[in-house]
């Protein structure tokens, strides 16, 4: 009986023990979430485009912008970026939010105007 009991009372520590441990690692594993874009907009007006970026889901990202498909690396890390453009022409905007977990990326078409819309 003595031998039962210390078993159970070794087997009752050792349960608890992992609990705990497992307990402790448990909100490490899920406190992550990929990025999510929530918007993300452009205007135009007197020849100008001025675009930008609101996102959720992550704590360090990096930010890639790109017109028409070409890498805009100056407005790399912005969430918001202001460029000069030909009136009547159409471009693809297109940023995408990047972290270990994930990408979230994001594309809309806008046509450079005069006057601001």
């Amino acid at each position: 009986m003595r031998s039962s009991r210390t078993a159970r009372r070794i087997g009752g520590f050792l349960g608890t023990l992992f609990a705990g441990a497992v307990l402790a690692v448990a909100p490490a594993t899920g406190a992550h979430a990929n990025p999510v874009i929530t918007d993300v907009s452009c205007e135009s007006g007197a020849a100008t485009l001025v675009c930008y970026l609101a996102y959720t889901g992550t704590q360090d990202p990096t930010i890639h912008w790109s017109v028409d498909g070409v890498p805009r690396p100056g407005w790399d890390g912005a969430t918001h970026v202001r460029s000069g453009c030909q009136v009547g022409q159409f471009y693809t905007i297109s940023v995408s939010v990047v972290d270990v977990y994930g990408v979230a990326t994001e594309r809309l078409a806008v046509q450079c105007r005069r006057i601001w819309q």
